[in-house]
């Protein structure tokens, strides 16, 4: 009887195994279907939000063409560039007044160098002088009436000069020597060549 009852759980046990081992399987195969379906429903649900995607950039697009670009023209042309030109004749105005007051500057710093040279020259010269160490010449005079008389008459009396050089090279047919003519003629004869026919004249 212990064995028939070893037996009997033995074949409790088996069974037991079975069905469980049976159950497993119904169970696995009962997961494989809730996943395949689950998998499936989240594959739809990633293709309807890519659709969404998809459709909500092409109405992005299009607001962005209808509205916003016309907007930002319009700000652009009314508001930016009165502005940019606004600050653009700012900008040239002060260069302009700045340029002016500089060369105002300079000029007024060139006037006082000017007067500080020439009084603080003058004052040393004149402290130089009153102790002896320097020896002030007198400005040199300019130069008087006599001096251009002087180089009027020169020039009159080289006039006079030319005047009669002229005179006397200037071609007088009378003045010339004529050079006699027989001897001009002996040197213009020609001896007749020895070849050629004599002629009688």
């Amino acid at each position: 009887m212990g064995s028939e009852r070893k037996r009997r759980a033995n074949m409790r046990g088996v069974l037991k195994d079975n069905r469980s081992a049976v159950g497993l399987k119904e169970r696995d195969q009962a997961s494989k279907e809730n996943m395949q379906t689950l998998l499936e429903e989240q594959k739809a649900v990633l293709e309807h939000a890519a659709a969404i995607v998809k459709d909500a950039g092409l109405q992005l697009g299009a607001f962005t063409r209808e509205e916003v670009t016309p907007k930002v023209r319009d700000t652009m042309t009314n508001t930016m560039k009165p502005l940019l030109a606004g600050g653009v004749a700012a900008t040239a105005l002060a260069s302009e007044s700045a340029k002016k007051k500089i060369a105002e500057g300079v000029g007024k710093a060139a006037e006082f160098g000017k007067k500080i040279k020439t009084e603080g020259t003058s004052k040393a010269t004149l402290l130089a002088q009153k102790a002896g160490l320097v020896e002030v010449k007198p400005a040199p005079k300019s130069p008087g009436i006599g001096r251009y008389i002087l180089i009027g008459l020169g020039v009159v009396a080289l006039a006079g000069l030319v005047y009669a050089v002229w005179q006397t090279l200037r071609a007088d047919d009378d003045l010339w020597i004529e050079d006699e003519p027989e001897a001009l003629d002996e040197d213009l004869s020609i001896e007749p060549e020895s070849n050629a026919p004599a002629s009688n004249i």
